[in-house]
C-alpha cells in the first residue's frame, strides 16, 4: 500500500506541468451598431480562437448586446466560456439615447469611463471577480482592444502597462487621412475654413486628390475637429491597427499606409460566416435566422427577382419632412419596386429588435402609399438588412454609405445608390465611385437638397441602364473577393491568423508585402464602367 502511494508521488511529481492559461484580452467598443457589429463579430472569432475576450462597455450598451436575437446564437458557440460581457457600471443606463451619445463626448464623462475601466480590468484578475463582477477570474489581459472612439482606453492600458491595439471599423480610406489629422491641423488643413476649402488633399499614398468638404466630419467641423484632436493623435501610438476592409478593396491605399504606424492589418469584412457562402440564392441567411417571418422577407418573396430597390439610411440618420418629400416623388416617377425602410425626421436611434413602428407615413405625399402599392412597401420599424439584402428579389440599394451597410452590399453582390448623410460617408460616396467603382452618387443641388428629377433619373441608372449593368458585374467580381479573403490563404485570414499567434506567443507583427501587379492579376479586376450618370 506504502508502495503504491510512493509509485503515485513519484507519478504525480514528475507529471508534466498544468498547460499555461489562453491568453486574455479585453475590448473596448463604442455604443453604436455600426460599431458594436464589427466588434462582436471579432469577439466571437477571437474566442473561437481559444483566447478569453472581455467586453467591456457602458450599463446601457451591454444590455442592448446580452438582449439582441442573435445573442442567444453568440452564447451557444463553443466560444460561449471565452466570450465574456461586463459592464462599467457608470449609472448612465437612464439617459435617453441621443443625449448619452453627445454626453459620451465630455471630458467629465470620459475621465469616469476610464477610471471605471481601470477598476474592471484590475477586478479581472482578481480571485474574488465571480463575486465582484459575475465572471470567472483570468490572467492578466495581454493588451487592450479599442475602438476608434475609445482612445481614452489607452490611459487605462499605459497605467497597467498593457499593449494598446485598435480596432478600426471604417475604411482604410478614412483611416489614411485621420493619420495625418495632426499634420493637417498643423499646417491649417483642418478643420474646414472659407480660406482652405478649395485647396485639394493631394499627397496621401493610394488616395485620389480629395475635397475638403469630403473629409471625415472630425475633421471637418471645427466642434467635432478640436474634440477628437487628441484621440486622432492616439491613433499612430497603437502597436496595431485592426481595420475592417479587404485587400482587393483598398489595396492602392492599404499599400500607402502601411508605413505609417507599426502594423495595420486587414481582417474584413467582419460579417457572418453565412454572408460568404457560395449560395446564389440567399436562402441560406434568410433560414438562419428567425426572419423568415418579418413582413419585409414575405413582401420581398413575391417580388421578381433583382427587381426590388432596397431603400435605406441606417440606424442614426433621418431625411427633413421635405426631403422625404422629394424622395418619395422621384421613387414614383421611376416606376421601380422598391422596399423603403421609412424613419421620420428626428426619429429615435434604431436598435436591434425594435420593430414598433414609427408614425413615418403622415410625411409621405398625399396618396402615394395607394399609387404605389402594386410595387411597393413602406417599413417603419427595424428591418433584417442583411437578408433583405441576399433576398434574390433585391437588384439595388439606396444607401447612406456606412461602412457596414457598404460591406453588407459587397457581399450580396448588390450595386449601390450613394446618398451620404453624416460622418465619414462623403469620402465613401466617393470611393465607391471613383475609384471602385460600386456605386451611382446621388447629387445634392446648391442647397444642399436632392431633387426629384435627380432620384429618379439616379434611379434608373443604377436598376434600368447600362451603368448599373456594368456596376453589378463589378460587385460580384467583389464580392467574390471578399469571400477570397476570409477563405483559408486569404489575406485577411492571414492576417487574423497572425494577430492571433501574436496574442498567443508575443511574436512582433510585421505588414504583409504586396505589390501592385500581385493584387491586379490576382484579386482585383473591376470593370471600367462608363462616365458616370450626372
Amino acid at each position: 500500500m506504502s508502495t503504491l502511494n510512493g509509485s503515485r508521488r513519484e507519478m504525480i511529481a514528475g507529471s508534466p506541468p498544468p498547460p499555461p492559461p489562453p491568453p486574455h484580452l479585453v475590448m473596448v467598443p463604442t455604443p453604436g451598431l455600426g460599431h458594436e457589429n464589427p466588434f462582436l463579430q471579432a469577439a466571437r472569432r477571437i474566442a473561437d480562437e481559444g483566447i478569453i475576450v472581455t467586453y467591456v462597455s457602458t450599463d446601457r450598451h451591454i444590455s442592448q448586446v446580452l438582449n439582441r436575437p442573435e445573442f442567444v446564437h453568440l452564447r451557444s458557440s463553443s466560444s460561449s466560456q471565452l466570450l465574456r460581457f461586463v459592464n462599467l457600471r457608470d449609472g448612465m443606463g437612464h439617459i435617453a439615447e441621443r443625449e448619452f451619445h453627445l454626453i459620451m463626448r465630455t471630458q467629465e464623462v470620459v475621465t469616469k469611463l476610464t477610471q471605471l475601466l481601470e477598476e474592471v480590468v484590475i477586478d479581472l484578475c482578481s480571485p474574488e471577480t465571480e463575486k465582484t463582477r459575475s465572471v470567472a477570474s483570468a490572467p492578466p489581459p495581454c493588451c487592450i482592444l479599442h475602438d476608434m472612439f475609445s482612445t481614452w482606453a489607452q490611459d487605462v492600458a499605459d497605467n497597467l502597462q498593457l499593449a494598446k491595439h485598435m480596432l478600426y471599423v471604417s475604411p482604410a480610406c478614412c483611416l489614411a487621412i485621420i493619420l495625418q489629422g495632426p499634420r493637417l491641423r498643423k499646417e491649417g488643413r483642418a478643420p474646414v475654413t472659407p480660406e482652405n476649402e478649395h485647396i485639394l488633399l493631394t499627397d496621401i499614398a493610394g488616395l485620389p486628390p480629395i475635397h475638403p468638404h469630403d473629409f471625415p466630419v472630425s475633421l471637418v467641423d471645427p466642434t467635432v475637429c478640436q474634440q477628437t484632436e487628441r484621440g486622432h493623435s492616439l491613433f499612430r501610438v497603437a502597436t496595431v491597427i485592426l481595420v475592417n476592409t479587404f485587400h482587393a478593396l483598398e489595396w492602392r491605399v492599404l499599400n500607402g499606409i502601411h508605413s505609417q504606424t507599426k502594423v495595420i492589418l486587414e481582417i474584413g469584412p467582419l460579417l457572418p460566416e453565412a454572408q460568404f457562402c457560395d449560395d446564389k440564392t440567399g436562402d441560406h441567411i434568410i433560414k438562419e435566422t428567425t426572419h423568415e417571418k418579418h413582413p419585409c422577407i414575405l413582401w420581398l418573396n413575391l417580388q421578381v427577382p433583382s427587381s426590388v430597390l432596397f431603400i435605406s439610411f441606417g440606424s442614426i440618420a433621418t431625411l427633413s419632412a421635405s426631403q422625404i418629400l422629394d424622395l418619395a416623388a422621384g421613387i414614383e416617377a421611376s416606376n421601380q419596386p422598391f422596399l423603403w425602410i421609412l424613419r421620420p425626421p428626428d426619429a429615435p436611434m434604431v436598435t436591434h429588435g425594435c420593430d414598433g413602428a414609427l408614425p413615418a407615413l403622415e410625411f409621405l405625399p398625399p396618396g402615394f402609399e395607394e399609387r404605389t402599392k402594386d410595387r411597393g412597401m413602406i417599413y417603419s420599424g427595424w428591418a433584417p438588412q442583411v437578408e433583405i439584402l441576399h433576398h434574390p428579389a433585391v437588384g439595388g440599394f439606396l444607401s447612406h454609405s456606412g461602412w457596414n451597410s457598404v460591406l453588407e452590399s459587397i457581399c450580396a453582390g448588390i450595386p449601390i445608390l450613394s446618398w451620404p448623410m453624416v460622418s465619414e460617408q462623403k469620402l465613401i460616396c466617393r470611393f465607391l465611385v471613383d475609384t471602385a467603382k460600386l456605386a451611382i452618387e446621388i447629387q445634392k443641388n446648391k442647397d444642399g437638397l436632392v431633387t426629384k428629377e435627380e432620384v429618379e433619373r439616379k434611379v434608373r441608372a443604377l436598376m434600368q441602364g447600362e451603368e448599373g449593368q456594368c456596376l453589378k458585374r463589378n460587385v460580384v467580381i467583389m464580392q467574390r473577393n471578399a469571400r477570397k479573403a476570409v477563405a483559408d490563404g486569404g489575406i485577411s485570414k492571414q492576417n487574423f491568423e497572425a494577430y492571433i499567434d501574436h496574442l498567443r506567443t508575443g511574436r512582433p507583427l510585421k505588414n504583409a508585402e504586396f505589390n501592385d501587379g500581385e493584387v491586379r492579376s490576382g484579386i482585383t479586376g473591376t470593370t471600367h464602367c462608363m462616365d458616370p450618370v450626372s
